[in-house]
């Protein structure tokens, strides 16, 4: 319970000097008269005194009838005291609503950590409540089991997880931190932990059931969404594999330098995604677009694409354009075939399908010869990096 603290009132002590005679002087002539008072020569006269009755309420009462005294006395507060001696208020369970516990069995992506989230537990802390005992809430764990899908351990701990939910009238969003407890994860390995959330009484009152989720991830840097009502449409963030079924094309010509360049381009794979190249988010807004092709050298001469970004250039339904995020290999020596060459794409949008054309020049030339292909994304249910069905 709030309790309110009386605020210190503090009095100044007003002291009024003495005037008239000498108070030696007085004392002497008190001496040669006994009878004489001389307490009015140096004393004010008191104010009379005004007597106050006192009101209904300040009445004294019979020490056993003290409303306070006793719960189960006549007049008493049935809800209790406090230490203090101030009545309590009687509980509403209005005020304990239920949080049912549920299955959830949704894995989410965050980067490169794959989050398994199985069930709701909860724990009513309040379930033994007594009048004038300061109400806890409730405890809400979820169990989990975790994939680190990146290529060195990592500790999971520190990822941003939130339980939120909606106010049905106003469209706030509320939101208490969640704290994950899991040991640190290797590189393409499991572990299992738990989500624990405490929901304090005032926001067990308020708590929404229908719009509540789990945000896995920052804010602003495309969080997943696990669905724990019925009303929220989960966010996965699952990479979502494209069939690049006839993404091959040739490149055929001399470049500057008039070396003469005969390749084959061949995409073997291609993923949309919500993490960089190196695995970290993304902020809202953007997908990528991660392919894998082969190069075939056909002619009697090396051939490379050119350094930094923009060997690559993808060209997005709406008719702008974006370069590559550099290649992890850019030279074939002649007769060769190269296969597993990674780029990628920064996709500004979140919603990706659609119809693009993918292009690829060759040569370190001002003007390089290249080839394209027309490619369609779509967007579909996404994998796991772990594997697991």
């Amino acid at each position: 319970m709030r309790r309110r603290m009386a605020g210190a009132v503090v009095f100044g002590v007003l002291v009024a000097g003495c005037g008239g005679d000498d108070l030696f002087d007085q004392l002497t002539r008190s001496d040669d008269d006994p009878t004489e008072d001389i307490s009015n020569d140096f004393v004010d006269e008191p104010d009379e005194p005004v007597t106050t009755p006192p009101e209904p309420d300040d009445q004294p009462t019979d020490p056993g009838s003290d409303p306070g005294s006793d719960p189960g006395s006549a007049g008493g507060d049935s809800a209790g005291t406090d230490s203090d001696g101030a009545g309590t208020v009687e509980f509403d369970p209005a005020d304990f609503p239920t949080i049912a516990e549920r299955s959830i069995d949704q894995t989410v992506l965050y980067g490169m950590v794959e989050w398994s989230i199985e069930e709701m537990i909860v724990v009513d802390l309040d379930a033994d409540i007594q009048p004038g005992d300061q109400p806890q809430g409730v405890e809400i764990t979820f169990p989990a089991r975790v994939y680190n899908g990146g290529g060195g351990t990592t500790s999971v701990n520190t990822t941003p997880i939130a339980l939120q939910w909606d106010d049905p009238a106003t469209g706030d969003t509320f939101t208490v931190s969640v704290q994950p407890d899991f040991r640190d994860v290797p590189a393409q390995s499991f572990t299992s932990g738990e989500l624990r959330v405490v929901l304090p009484h005032e926001d067990r009152a308020i708590f929404d059931d229908d719009s509540a989720y789990l945000l896995v991830g920052r804010p602003g840097v495309t969080p997943a969404t696990v669905a724990i009502g019925s009303a929220v449409e989960p966010v996965d963030r699952l990479l979502v594999p494209q069939d690049t079924a006839g993404w091959t094309f040739e490149i055929e010509g001399e470049d500057t330098a008039r070396r003469d360049i005969a390749d084959t381009v061949t995409v073997t794979g291609a993923e949309v995604r919500w993490s960089g190249p190196e695995g970290q988010p993304l902020e809202d807004g953007n997908s990528l677009l991660q392919i894998a092709y082969t190069i075939e050298n056909r002619g009697e001469g090396q051939t490379c694409s050119q350094r930094s970004e923009g060997g690559w250039v993808l060209t997005l339904p709406n008719g702008d354009a974006v370069n590559d995020l550099r290649v992890s290999e850019r030279c074939v020596s002649a007769g060769d075939t190269v296969t597993g060459i990674l780029t990628g794409f920064i996709i500004p949008t979140e919603d990706y399908a659609g119809d693009y054309v993918l292009l690829h020049s060759r040569g370190s030339g001002a003007t390089n010869p290249s080839g394209e292909v027309e490619i369609t994304l779509v967007e579909d249910d996404g994998i796991l990096l772990s594997g697991d069905d």
